[in-house]
């Protein structure tokens, strides 16, 4: 009998292992495809020329800074060309936050936007969803930078992780 239990409490825990696994697979998918929708989202609205629609992808707190459209305008003309591909480059870095009062997703990672002049890699600090406050639901940060000059600059990705929008332009 005792065999017996033994065998059975090892096979539950044996599932319960497995099952776990599954979960965070689910989750990465997850951080992967809302991703990939925010670089679509934003090659979509630089193919457009749609600052509206730039605008819209931000967190209701980075929209209210005084110079947040002064900032997008810059963002939409250091593109240069037409937008011809756009890629996620890696998995996403994901942080889950749960609280009494609900729950938030962070996510921070690169993608590349091509057009027909020039290749740039974006960074992104994005909350996909924040039900502990909603109006911080969206992106929070969004920085470019031409690919070629993308391995001059030093830091962490927390150290990149400020709010708005920045071109850097080394």
């Amino acid at each position: 009998m005792k065999k017996l239990l033994l065998v059975f409490f090892t096979v539950l825990i044996g599932f319960a292992f497995i099952s776990c696994g599954n979960d965070s697979s689910v989750h990465t998918d997850w951080d992967m495809n809302s991703a990939q929708r925010r670089i679509e989202q934003v090659a979509e609205a630089v193919k457009n020329n749609d600052k509206e629609k730039l605008k819209g992808l931000f967190s209701v707190y980075i929209t209210e800074d005084n110079d947040f459209d002064t900032d997008i305008d810059s963002f939409m003309e250091y593109i240069k060309g037409t937008v011809v591909s756009y890629e996620l480059e890696e998995t996403p870095v994901a942080f889950d936050y749960s609280e009494r009062e609900g729950q938030r997703k962070k996510l921070m990672y690169w993608g590349t936007l091509c057009t027909d002049e020039e290749t740039y890699s974006l960074f992104f600090v994005d909350f996909p969803t924040d039900t502990i406050d909603e109006e911080n639901e969206g992106l929070y940060t969004l920085r470019i930078i031409k690919e070629e000059k993308a391995d001059m600059f030093e830091g962490t990705m927390e150290d990149w992780a400020t709010p708005g929008i920045y071109v850097w332009d080394l």
